[in-house]
């Protein structure tokens, strides 16, 4: 059955990240659509493809700005809502975007259709929208006056953010007062877009295009508009208000009840004065659903214009919402727009005759509604353009209500989409949880809901705009993340006229001819015929078929009224017999279709013994060549019925002969008697009509029926029993026996099968019609064993016509072969089988018929009895045993042995149902009377001796196991000496049946049954007593949880099954044999066994794949399959579904054979080295190393290494010994086996078990001749020399296998960690994306920058008092110095002074920069040209040296550090909108990978580093183990992994990382002021206690393994509340003489002794001491680490090294004064002008702060992270070199780490200075609009009066020097510079004592 296909596009934006959409439109022109999302417009195809994306925000913003205008109003990044998203469709085919956001008050503006990136207006426009979320704004674009287009936008006051700030609640106010309510906009092209249609005019007195609330009331009458639509020349809004004017913040929470209301404003009318709304009412069943939630109009279908009593008017069709109790019902209301209208006529009169509630008091210049008493004239009209008597804008009180049509319970409807089709009126509607509901608009008040709810996005409310395609089949609708296109029907899913009818759907028709469920457009020639697509009347179907059932042998026509058949086609009748079929022809006739019948013996069909064949018989069309209507029809076949009874016992016409002994139709009488069938369908072929009869005789004697049949009466004749030979006459009773008229009589045949070598016959005379007599003469038969044969009876007559028996037989038996000569059985027969006259006779001593025995004979008595077995011998003392006797002669009747059973000497009552006669006494023995004892048993006063029976007392002494799964299924023991004793058994485990599956003496195995959790009760009963339990004796059993299964791993297996794979969960071992399986297309594959380990975890070899799926033997490609358990009867291990169950199957791999070194050896291998190498391929697909194992004869060969195609293994020193089944039994098989398949490789023949050396003819022949010495040393050389060569060759693939294995493995570890690391960042990475980084303020990162490495600062503290005397005025002195460093001039030869001075360092430099930036910060546009203007004297002094490249390189000058500061403080934005998230992520990155190893609390060194120098050196092997720990702070829970080797501070870290994620460092508290205290031991964990002693003075720092914390421990972190032991410094580092790195030293202390060193994973050695081991052994990690964490580097760098279009102008700017400087002085080299790039920007700054994350973040930089990220820093400074590497084995680790990735980064970088080169020119006014800007970031956080104080300092210090230079310069001079400094010297010192003071 075909369902529904839902096409659907997700939305991201190009970091993945899914949209929130808001508005969706269509143009109808271009078939294109465009979304309006949050901060995105979309533009999509028709097949919902992205063809562009538009960012429109986040844009900085302050909701108390006015515009881009913010009067020094932070503002932050602000998300930007899509509030409008129109197409104005213009006449001369221009058409526009109209986009409407909520940012900047909530602006306009135009985008081209083509290009959505491109903006069709000049300016912004703001202040149109709602400039929040959740404030509501419509818009609609009509036809003015003019025929021009106009906008109208309702845009609801934000009363969230009016009532959030109540501080600055009236500025709000104030900035949005004049925002209207409604308004009515131009579209024009010029900047009057957007502007009012008409402003208001005080003169004329006309009101603007713009409907505003009265300011009083602005904030209290919320407006929240829903929809707009116009028709004709009016304009309607829906909107929900308040039903009073109460509101306020206090109560908007709860606010008074909403009230739904319909607005209409004429499109003419640009003043409002026709504006009027009304109230809009939905109420029924005593429910108000007083919220409208959207709403659409159509013209209805023909069917409600009818019902409604509208033609071509249009219907609104609204959703209504009600809230209580926390639920929301919905509601579909039905009004007619005309009855809307005649509503607002009405209260328009109202108004007229002075109504005062009729007035729109709310409204600005609303309507003033008084008497006008003749004035009315004609009355109101709702178009008006003038402003009327009753004065307009009026807001009525008498609505338009009306009742439901249909309610949703428990359902909130969000969107309505209305459409028609045949004649009705749909609606599709869109909820909030992402269903997409239909129905049908039957009448005002019936709407039907059809067919089941569809899901387009589950959980995901659907959107308001909804659109079709041009020939309404699909509906387009969003979601808030999703665009779907979506089939109006689904009319394929229904097979059958009947489900496509009944399904109601109002597109879907049958369409007859062609047999399917089809719209009527898809339907063929469906308006020419209503009966061609039906979808109200009936389904065409055959009614009737006259006659309804033929013979096969009779050709006769069919006549067929069918409902509904299309006249206008032809067709054909088509017989199906499911294997033949036939076609005839079809005519017509007055109620429908006739055809004949086929031939149905040309057919060859097979009637069988029923006489009847059922037939499809269908109509098929021509024209369609379908078959399109059927129906049941049935032939028959007289000449199939062999009997009287078949013949005439059912409906056909079928008569049967009785002297032919035939059943013939009706048309071939019989010769003589003849008996019809009972019901019989006379036909009428004139009139096409049949008659029933249904009677069993006429007058004239006709027999109808079976009941007529001769047949004998099994009833009437009871049971005929034949003694053995013995003659017998018996009478037959039955019917109907007819008779002889001439030919043979009746005969008697007695069938007695193999027993009497076949049949025999006895001569048998007619009596009566119902009776025969039968004469059977005597005879031996050979009779069963048990002495009875029942023999068939037949009878026959005539010529061979058999009477009909319903199941008589005759019974055949002999007395004596019945008694098996037991007297007492005879006996038996006499008193209960009196009829077969047996009896016990002594002569002959046997039972035997009675005409047989004599006289004497007669009277003869039995024997005693005999007994043969007794079962059981033993019993419980209690009674209840059930004893079976069995034997001979034991008593005739149960009154013999009745009384007379005694066992033990205890009676035992016989059953009277289970006894014997003769031969079984079955008995309840009583309970013993001395308890545990034996006995004899006595039968009829008859001891028997040999048969002792014994009483015992059963005890259940102990169970096993004690606990299983509440499920049950589990075998359960039960253990007792004697627990089981033969007889009857019962336990029970809680009252339910435990069923056996073994029994013994002492043991009992039962399979468990369900429970429930807890212990369990066992009973066991013997023979209904209760048995005894051992109280001494573990008899206890307990019930627990089902086992669970949480992760399986590894997830791939070869095909044949039989890798071993880890299930990880709880209670496993709670199963005894725990199976796996798989499951494969719904199929379950053989069981394999697992083993279990512990109660978390097993191991599972993977079932092999069934033979039917195993299809990719020799490729890549793989098939998964579920995994399932078998684990008793748990049935939630069967079906996983909450973990990841999938298993991949690949296909076997290949393992080759041995290449042989001869054609003839049967690849045997000389083995020659240390190791054996199996080629192969695909062998890690789905193997790990101890997957594979290699066996060599009776030996294995230790796997060392495994590659894709290869297996390196270490075989036996010695030749193992071969094992059989192979050809070769002198030399051992190499087999691999890998899971379940095994692999033969060949025959390893060891070179020492050959015999090797020199050949004995050579020996020989050198003790023959001395002459022959010289040729045998030199083959003995040879001999040598080529086994060194092929040793050392052999050495070298060794060592080149080892180092593939080590590259693969790091490979691996690579891929694995990084995949690990994807897990951890996913979350902070999803956090970023939401602006969630601890970016320090600008402010703080001003500081960080300029004054690196320093907590605090004089421009950090309030201003310096100034203590001013008679003589000295420091404040006038700092004014006078500001003044003059304002001075270009003055700047300039101060700064030139200072550097020329040699005391003046380095230091001193970099803090005249800082200083600068400091005055100058709010005045960048200064500082820059001071910056220009001694850049150009640096780049003359560089030129003039020999190495201009230097400039740059170090801070040697002042300008090299204000640049570098200056850069700093402009590149902030750039941190914070886009390079900051990928520094960001690339220190958390770096962060997770060090943590996720072992880092040692002392030296800092971490296994996982970038860093050769920190990497941690440990002799021993660390395998450190992950736990989980549940972390509780502050009454939260969270989970937090941890290394069982992290001390305790270090566990501190990283929960308070987990706590405190993405939150400023800063503020979150230190780990040394928390203790960590584990919860279910009731002990706080510490980093030192006394649990460990010193050695040799060092002491080891306690771990989490240390205290043995399981997996899953609970913890709490808590305040600090012990007084600490170590002495601590200012800044809170601990003074301890072992400790190397201060920010891991561990806090927490008990104690502490003197000149104790502590470590912690590692000791630190001495300075005369080495490191330790070579660290080329750890470099891999190195390797590992680096590649786990380059994506994150090449992002970061890829982020620095892009020059986009939005980059900031200041690089431009610099990077073109570097070029136009280098060409100033004739440089030629362009790497000269490079280099000064890669140090200004690059080196300068981005080295910086790759290296100083925490300038730009408030985290904590540990000494490893530090080390890592100079590693990147370096790396990145090596990219910007212009000179080629040259590498070495002796090259520092950082730089080979990188030396494949320098190059591309390399590269990067030209292409970004080329990049940048091709932009355009900066101009000056665009960069100084640039520094203002960033000027405007700066506030009063920094003391600038102290600023100058501390550059004052170097006035004071080199005073003589900066005067001596001043006036050295006239351009100073003359500007009195030398005495304006003078005066500033002496009012900051006083007059000098020495020499002349300054005036």
């Amino acid at each position: 059955m075909p369902s529904y296909k839902v096409e659907t596009r997700i939305l991201k934006d190009e970091n993945g990240m899914n949209g929130s959409i808001n508005h969706f439109v269509h143009d109808n022109s271009t078939n294109m659509f465009y979304v309006g999302a949050v901060n995105r417009i979309f533009k999509l195809s028709q097949s919902l493809e992205v063809q562009q994306q538009l960012v429109t925000g986040p844009e900085p913003d302050n909701h108390l700005c006015t515009g881009s205008a913010c009067d020094g109003k932070t503002k932050v990044l602000t998300d930007n809502y899509n509030k409008i998203l129109l197409i104005e469709t213009k006449t001369n085919g221009n058409d526009r975007l109209v986009v409407c956001g909520s940012i900047f008050q909530g602006f306009c503006e135009f985008r081209d259709l083509q290009n959505i990136s491109k903006k069709l207006t000049i300016r912004m426009h703001t202040k149109l929208a709602a400039n929040t979320e959740n404030a509501s704004t419509v818009g609609l674009i009509v036809k003015g006056n003019l025929n021009e287009n106009i906008l109208f936008i309702g845009a609801s006051y934000p009363i969230s953010l009016h009532c959030k700030d109540e501080i600055n609640k009236n500025v709000f106010f104030q900035i949005r007062r004049d925002i209207p309510a409604l308004s009515m906009r131009k579209l024009t092209s010029d900047d009057n877009a957007f502007l009012l249609c008409q402003e208001g005019s005080l003169f004329e007195q006309k009101p603007p295009s713009a409907l505003k609330i009265v300011y009083d009331k602005i904030d209290k009458y919320i407006i929240d508009f829903v929809s707009a639509f116009s028709i004709k020349e009016y304009t309607y809004f829906l909107s929900y208000q308040p039903s009073d004017l109460n509101q306020d913040c206090e109560t908007n929470a709860s606010p008074n009840p909403s009230q739904s209301r319909i607005s209409l404003t004429c499109n003419r009318d640009t003043h409002f004065y026709s504006y009027i709304d009304i109230p809009l009412t939905c109420n029924g069943n005593n429910t108000n659903y007083n919220i409208v939630r959207a709403g659409k109009t159509i013209i209805p279908g023909r069917n409600l214009r009818t019902k409604l009593g509208v033609e071509n008017s249009e219907i609104l069709v609204a959703l209504f919402e009600n809230r209580h109790n926390g639920k929301t019902d919905s509601a579909v209301c039905i009004y007619t727009i005309d009855e809307i209208q005649k509503k607002m006529v009405t209260n328009l009169k109202k108004c007229q005759n002075g109504s005062e509630a009729m007035k729109g008091a709310h409204f600005d210049d609303g309507a003033t509604c008084k008497h006008q008493g003749s004035v009315i004239g004609s009355g109101p009209t709702l178009c008006t353009t003038i402003k009327s008597y009753y004065g307009g804008r009026i807001s009525g009180v008498i609505g338009a209500q009306v009742q439901p049509a249909i309610v949703f319970e428990n359902t909130a409807l969000t969107s309505v989409t209305l459409t028609t089709t045949s004649n009705f009126t749909v609606a599709f509607l869109g909820t909030s949880n992402g269903h997409l509901k239909k129905i049908v608009i039957e009448n005002k008040t019936i709407a039907k809901e059809y067919d089941k709810d569809l899901v387009i996005d589950e959980g995901s409310s659907i959107n308001q705009d909804t659109f079709y395609d041009f020939d309404h089949r699909n509906l387009y609708l969003t979601s808030q993340r999703l665009v779907a296109k979506v089939p109006v029907e689904n009319c394929g899913q229904y097979a059958s006229c009947t489900t496509c009818l009944a399904s109601k759907d109002p597109f879907c028709g049958w369409c007859t001819l062609e047999n399917r469920c089809t719209l009527k457009s898809s339907c063929s020639m469906a308006d020419q015929s209503s009966d061609r697509w039906k979808i109200l009347t009936d389904c065409t179907a055959i009614d009737n078929i006259s006659p309804p059932m033929a013979s096969s042998t009779e050709d006769i026509t069919l006549y067929m009224s069918i409902i509904d058949i299309p006249r206008d086609s032809n067709y054909s009748c088509v017989f199906d017999f499911g294997d033949k079929k036939q076609a005839t022809p079809v005519s017509s006739w007055n109620f429908g279709i006739s055809c004949k019948t086929p031939q149905i013996f040309s057919l060859g069909v097979d009637f069988g013994s029923t006489g009847s064949k059922n037939s499809t018989l269908s109509i098929r069309s021509e024209e369609t060549k379908k078959l399109f209507v059927s129906r049941n029809f049935t032939f028959y076949n007289c000449g199939s019925f062999t009997s009287c009874t078949s013949c005439t016992d059912n409906n056909y016409a079928c008569d049967w002969c009785i002297y032919q002994n035939k059943c013939t139709f009706r048309t071939n009488p019989c010769n003589s008697q003849t008996i019809f069938s009972r019901n019989i369908f006379e036909y009428d072929p004139a009139n096409h009509t049949e008659a029933n009869y249904t009677v069993q005789i006429y007058g004239d004697g006709i027999r109808r029926g079976p009941t007529f049949c001769p047949k004998i009466d099994k009833g009437r004749n009871g049971d005929v029993y034949i003694h053995n030979n013995t003659s017998k006459e018996f009478i037959i009773n039955g019917t109907s026996f007819p008779e002889i008229r001439n030919g043979n009589g009746y005969k008697c045949i007695l069938g007695t099968g193999a027993y009497s070598s076949g049949n025999i016959e006895a001569v048998a005379t007619r009596v009566s019609e119902s009776q025969l007599k039968c004469q059977v003469p005597s005879k031996s038969y050979g009779l069963p064993e048990n002495g009875i044969l029942e023999a068939s009876l037949r009878v026959t007559w005539g010529s061979g016509a058999e009477i009909e028996n319903d199941g008589a037989t005759v019974k055949i038996y002999s007395c004596s072969k019945m008694a098996h000569g037991d007297c007492s059985l005879c006996k038996n027969f006499e008193q209960s089988r009196a009829y077969l006259n047996c009896q016990w006779c002594d002569n002959p001593l046997q039972c035997e018929y009675k005409d047989r025995c004599s006289a004497v004979g007669a009277v003869a008595r039995c024997p005693g009895p005999q007994i043969d077995q007794v079962s059981p011998m033993v019993g419980h003392v209690y009674g209840g045993t059930i004893v079976t006797i069995k034997g001979r002669n034991l008593g005739a009747e149960l009154a013999d042995v009745k009384n007379n059973v005694t066992i033990a000497g205890v009676a035992c009552v016989p059953v009277k149902e289970l006894y014997q006669p003769a031969r079984v006494i079955v008995c309840m023995l009583g309970a013993s009377d001395a308890g545990v004892k034996k006995g004899h048993i006595v039968v009829l006063n008859i001891p028997f001796y040999q048969f002792e029976f014994q009483y015992l007392n059963p005890i259940l002494q102990r169970v096993t196991p004690h606990k299983r799964a509440l499920s049950g299924g589990a075998i359960l023991t039960l253990h007792g000496d004697p627990i089981y004793l033969g007889t009857q058994l019962e336990v029970t485990v809680n009252d339910k049946e435990c069923n056996f599956t073994s029994k013994t003496k002492t043991q009992i195995k039962c399979r468990l049954p369900p429970g429930k959790l807890g212990n369990a009760k066992i009973s066991v009963k013997v023979d209904g007593n209760e048995i005894r339990q051992d109280m001494a004796g573990n008899i206890s059993f307990t019930y627990v949880a089902d086992p669970v299964i949480s992760k399986i791993y590894p997830l791939k297996s070869f095909q044949s099954g039989g890798r071993r794979l880890t299930v990880v969960g709880t209670n496993i071992n709670i199963i005894d044999q725990p199976k796996m399986f798989i499951w494969t297309n719904s199929v379950m594959s053989s069981l394999t066994n697992c083993q279990v380990k512990n109660e978390t975890f097993m191991f599972c070899p993977s079932p092999k794949l069934l033979t039917r799926y195993r299809r990719l033997r020799r490729s890549t490609a793989l098939m998964t399959a579920a995994i399932g358990f078998i684990m008793d009867n748990a049935v939630n291990v069967q079906n996983l579904t909450s973990i990841n169950n999938q298993l991949q199957y690949f296909p076997d791999p290949l393992v080759y054979r041995f290449d042989p070194d001869k054609e003839d050896n049967d690849n045997v291998k000389l083995f020659k080295s240390e190791i054996v190498i199996i080629n192969g391929k695909n062998l890690m697909v789905a193997a790990k190393r101890e997957d594979v194992q290699v066996a060599i004869g009776n030996a294995n060969c230790n796997v060392t290494n495994l590659s894709e195609d290869q297996i390196v293994c270490n075989p036996p020193s010695s030749q193992p010994k071969p094992t059989a089944g192979y050809s070769r039994s002198d030399i051992p098989a190499v087999v691999v086996q890998i899971g379940n398949e095994k692999y033969f490789v060949g025959y390893l023949e060891y070179e020492s078990a050959k015999q090797i050396g020199i050949p004995l003819d050579y020996i020989i022949g050198g003790v023959a001749g001395v002459g022959l010495f010289i040729i045998v040393t030199i083959i003995i050389c040879c001999c040598i020399y080529r086994r060194q060569k092929n040793k050392s060759k052999r050495d070298f693939e060794k060592m080149r296998y080892q180092l593939d294995n080590m590259e693969s493995n790091v490979r691996n570890e690579c891929k694995q960690a990084f995949a690990e690391l994807q897990t951890d960042m996913t979350d902070l990475t999803a956090e970023i994306g939401d602006g969630k980084k601890p970016l320090y303020r600008y402010d703080d990162y001003t500081f960080k920058i300029l004054f690196p490495q320093m907590l605090d600062h004089v421009v950090l503290h309030p201003p310096i008092p100034k203590n001013g005397s008679n003589e000295r005025h420091p404040d006038v002195a700092i004014c006078h110095f500001s003044q003059l460093l304002q001075h270009k001039q003055f700047l300039l030869k101060f700064i030139r002074t200072l550097e020329k001075q040699k005391s003046f360092g380095i230091r001193d430099k970099s803090n005249v920069a800082s200083l600068l930036i400091i005055l100058y910060q709010n005045n960048l546009e200064y500082i820059t040209e001071i910056i220009k203007s001694l850049l150009k004297e640096l780049v003359e002094k560089s030129v003039e040296g020999k190495h201009p490249k230097l400039m740059l390189r170090r801070t040697e000058s002042v300008v090299e550090k204000l640049l570098a500061n200056w850069l700093a403080l402009c590149m902030y934005k750039n941190l914070e909108e886009s390079t900051g998230s990928s520094l960001y992520l690339l220190y958390q990155a770096i962060k997770f990978q060090v943590v996720k190893g072992p880092v040692d609390a002392v030296t800092g060194d971490a296994r996982y580093s970038l860093s050769e120098d920190r990497l941690l050196r440990t002799e021993n092997r660390l395998e450190p183990v992950t736990i989980t720990l549940n972390v509780e702070y502050e009454g939260k829970k969270y989970k937090c992994r941890c290394l069982d080797c992290d001390t305790i501070t270090q566990a501190k870290d990283k929960m308070l990382d987990v706590i405190y994620r993405n939150i400023p460092y800063s503020t979150r508290p230190a780990g040394e002021d928390l203790d960590l205290d584990w919860v279910n031991e009731n002990k706080t964990l510490q980093d030192e206690d006394n649990t460990k002693w010193k050695e040799n003075g060092w002491k080891q720092l306690n771990m989490l393994k240390d205290y043995k914390l399981p997996n899953g421990a609970d913890v709490v972190l808590t305040q600090y509340q012990k007084c600490r032991t170590l002495p601590r410094s200012p800044n809170g580092s601990v003074h301890s003489s072992g400790f190397y790195n201060r920010e891991a030293v561990p806090i927490t202390r008990t104690d502490s002794e003197v000149g104790t060193k502590y470590w912690h994973l590692v000791k630190q050695p001495d300075d005369a001491q080495t490191k330790g081991l070579s660290s080329e052994i750890y470099l891999t990690r190195l390797l590992a680490t680096k590649g786990t964490l380059k994506q994150y580097i090449d992002d970061f760098i890829k982020t620095v090294l892009t020059a986009s279009p939005n980059m900031l102008p200041v690089i431009k700017y610099l990077f073109d004064f570097l070029d136009d400087a280098a060409k100033q002085h004739n440089i030629t080299d362009p790497e000269v002008a490079y280099t000064w790039k890669c140090n200004s920007l690059l080196l300068r700054f981005w080295v910086n702060i790759i290296k100083n994350p925490d300038f730009v973040f408030d985290i904590h930089k540990t000494n490893i992270v530090d080390s890592c990220l100079s590693v990147v820093a370096q790396c990145f400074m090596d990219s910007c070199s212009t000179s080629d590497q040259n590498l070495s084995k002796d090259s520092p680790s950082n730089k080979l780490l990188f030396a494949k990735d320098i190059p591309v980064f390399k590269k990067s970088v030209s292409k970004y200075f080329e990049d940048i080169q091709r932009m355009p020119a900066v101009s000056d006014q665009d960069l100084n609009a640039h520094l203002a800007e960033v000027s405007r970031m700066s506030t009063n956080y920094f003391t600038k009066d102290n600023a100058l104080f501390e550059l004052y300092s170097y006035v004071q210090k080199y005073s003589n020097e900066i005067n001596e230079s001043l006036e050295a310069d006239s351009l100073t001079k003359a500007q009195q510079f030398p005495d304006r400094l003078g005066n500033v010297i002496t009012n900051m010192e006083g007059p000098s004592n020495v020499g002349m003071a300054y005036v």
